[in-house]
């Protein structure tokens, strides 16, 4: 009779990690050795919608004092956590390219295409009178809601993503899609 790999549980994936990516017996706490290096779980998304659960137990101290204005802050060991398609390589960080989504655990930023964004900026009113855009733009100041957020030991971070069906995904990949017709498609 066929068995599964030990441990049965949703878990990182030994198979599908890095070589220097060190698991304990569970598979549920992952460290490693050789700087930023992928691992992913032995669950995966395909459609619908997924939600995961990481806690931080070795990162940035809790007790940390925030880097003067300008200052750099850079604890050992980071942590980037996120979304990676089979075609993201294993021995380079979450965002590193196209086929992957990540979220720092410095000032909180995504990463994809190992260029970084923002998770929230707001955006200025809508305005009809050319004054007042003037006036936005002259007084828009850049976010900084999240220069000081940062995971710290004992955080817990939890990761949604949606997907639309596979009948609209394979629609989009064989480019006949059409929005007319396929309204009630995709996202349940």
């Amino acid at each position: 009779p066929l068995h599964d790999a030990l441990p049965i549980c949703p878990h990182m994936s030994v198979e599908d990690s890095d070589r220097w990516i060190h698991f304990d017996e569970t598979c549920q706490y992952i460290t490693n050795e050789k700087g930023w290096r992928t691992s992913r779980a032995n669950v995966f998304a395909r459609e619908g919608s997924l939600y995961y659960e990481i806690k931080i137990i070795r990162g940035v101290p809790a007790d940390t004092i925030p880097a003067p204005p300008g200052g750099e802050v850079s604890p050992q060991p980071h942590i980037r956590a996120g979304w990676a398609r089979r075609e993201s390589p294993n021995d380079a960080p979450v965002g590193f390219d196209g086929y992957s989504y990540g979220i720092t655990d410095i000032r909180f930023n995504t990463m994809h295409r190992s260029r970084p964004g923002r998770i929230y900026t707001p955006q200025p009113k809508k305005s009809t009178s050319k004054k007042r855009k003037a006036e936005e733009t002259t007084q828009q100041q850049p976010d900084s809601s999240n220069s000081e957020q940062h995971w710290r030991e004992g955080d817990v971070l939890g990761l949604l993503i949606t997907l639309p069906s596979i009948s609209l995904q394979r629609k989009v990949n064989e480019g006949i899609y059409n929005p007319a017709v396929d309204v009630t498609d995709g996202f349940a």
